[in-house]
């Protein structure tokens, strides 16, 4: 009965005190248009990426998301396109966005800024019937199931070359505000606006071996100030492997290997340390991603 009461409070604290907050990725650095639009074109060629998470294992209606993102540069270099589908869904509540994305790419140092916008559409669902409460009559529980569509939209700046990468984006400027009635209206108070910093370098050791380190920082108003701190080593372009620590939530350990040429396989595993780690066994994050053609004499033209 604790562990059921505890896990309904926390969804509830989520679901309507932080709403905004985009899905927790651990894998950020992979695939940065999951969080910065202006990211697109980042792996210097059409690619495809899906990723599915699934958090604190063990506790029943815990939050799960799958990510699906399409990207690419076009003939004219300096511009980038793609698309990103996201599903979410914690306790009763779920949620589906589609975006498009374009990004204007200009040349900097060694490498590219983009600057990118996204817009879409977002699709929700509270599902209250399927709460179970001690009062057959409960009329909050029992007025019925709510259903909103809203636009949506993001913008993003990125840098990358081939050793480094920095960027800030607000990956979701509108958001979902109850309107009372059992109806929703999109928001775009810059209270709710969740920003994302981040930044990377890899370093070189020798002919074989480097280490990465990375950090991305999302800063809401009147919320926690949220950092991960990530650091990778890699072999010979084949191999990576690292961990994450995020203070306060998790301890991560992040592995990624090149199947072929194109296709790469991710998997992260995700050591709780806040106050459900008693209930749940861990979060699990798993992503596989195709980078259909590219050309290039060296080894491996991207950073990640």
């Amino acid at each position: 009965m604790v562990k059921h009461f505890l896990t309904y409070l926390f969804f509830l604290m989520i679901v309507f005190c932080q709403a905004q907050i985009h899905p927790q990725q651990t894998q950020y650095m992979f695939n940065a248009i999951g969080i910065n639009p202006g990211a697109a074109g980042q792996h210097q060629a059409l690619n495809a990426t899906i990723n599915h998470r699934t958090m604190w294992r063990g506790i029943e209606g815990a939050p799960t998301t799958d990510y699906v993102t399409v990207h690419t540069p076009l003939k004219r270099e300096n511009i980038a396109v793609g698309m990103q589908f996201y599903h979410d869904k914690i306790g009763v509540t779920s949620r589906s966005t589609i975006m498009l994305n374009g990004a204007y790419r200009l040349p900097l140092g060694k490498g590219h800024l983009g600057f990118g916008l996204m817009a879409g559409i977002t699709s929700g669902v509270n599902e209250w019937s399927q709460v179970k409460t001690t009062e057959d009559d409960d009329v909050v529980f029992n007025s019925g199931d709510n259903n909103y569509l809203i636009p949506s939209t993001g913008a993003g700046v990125y840098y990358q070359d081939q050793k480094a990468f920095a960027g800030i984006s607000i990956p979701q400027l509108l958001s979902a505000k109850y309107a009372g009635g059992g109806t929703y209206k999109a928001s775009a108070s810059m209270e709710n606006f969740t920003y994302h910093i981040m930044a990377g370098k890899q370093f070189r050791l020798n002919d074989n071996f480097t280490l990465s380190a990375s950090t991305l920082v999302k800063y809401q108003k009147n919320l926690t100030i949220q950092p991960d701190i990530t650091v990778l080593g890699g072999y010979q372009g084949l191999y990576d492997a690292g961990f994450t620590f995020r203070p306060g939530d998790a301890i991560s350990f992040i592995g990624r290997g090149k199947i072929n040429p194109q296709l790469r396989l991710s998997y992260s595993y995700d050591y709780n340390i806040h106050a459900l780690a008693g209930y749940s066994s861990g979060s699990h994050e798993l992503g596989l991603s195709y980078t259909f053609i590219y050309k290039t004499k060296s080894r491996d033209p991207r950073m990640m």
